[in-house]
């Protein structure tokens, strides 16, 4: 019998886990990922994705922005895979899911910046949003009593493009918009599409 290999990210007891499943920082270009992320309402997002483009022809930049539809904000990242998100994994991640209670959020992007090492250039929040942070918290818990490692993530934020060119951390006039609800999102990187399997809603109050 082979045996199996323990890889960083996930607990090797959560079933259905294998050699293609691996942490998501490992850089490795797996293809399929598995995700919980907040989405703006198709207004809001057509918003962002024209201020994203006012920005790009500022710089005289070039590169294409992300689609209104895909924007979004990520809330946990659960790994990466070979061939496909395995069955058992995303039920086990909406298993996670049902034991978060939480409130609708305002997010409010007033900075934008580009990330250090992937040429990602991102809105964001200046200060802490303890509404975001509760539901990371939340997420990040359950999954870890589900049988998932926790990936701490960097500071919140929504990836607008990809670019060589490079703008440092400065001051925007705020976006603000309303997450009513999280979503379990299968990326499959190579066609660059956002599946969404399940979603969540966010209450208006407990």
């Amino acid at each position: 019998m082979t045996e199996q290999l323990k890889l960083p990210g996930f607990d090797a007891s959560l079933p259905g886990l294998s050699a293609q499943a691996s942490h998501t920082h490992s850089g490795h270009n797996y293809g399929h990922k598995l995700l919980f992320a907040l989405f703006p309402s198709a207004e809001q997002a057509q918003h962002i994705h024209e201020r994203a483009q006012a920005l790009l022809a500022q710089q005289r930049w070039t590169d294409t922005p992300i689609a209104a539809a895909d924007l979004h904000l990520t809330l946990q990242v659960i790994g990466d895979y070979l061939d496909g998100v395995p069955k058992s994994v995303v039920s086990a991640a909406a298993r996670a899911a049902e034991q978060v209670r939480a409130n609708a959020i305002q997010i409010v992007f007033d900075q934008v910046q580009s990330l250090t090492g992937h040429g990602a250039l991102v809105f964001q929040q200046e200060h802490r949003n303890p509404g975001l942070q509760s539901l990371i918290q939340q997420l990040s818990q359950a999954l870890a009593e589900h049988g998932f490692a926790r990936h701490p993530l960097g500071t919140p934020h929504m990836t607008l493009l990809f670019s060589h060119g490079r703008i440092s951390k400065q001051p925007i006039r705020p976006i603000s918009w309303s997450a009513t609800q999280f979503v379990l999102i299968h990326s499959h990187g190579g066609k660059h599409h956002l599946e969404r399997l399940e979603k969540w809603p966010l209450a208006s109050s407990y």
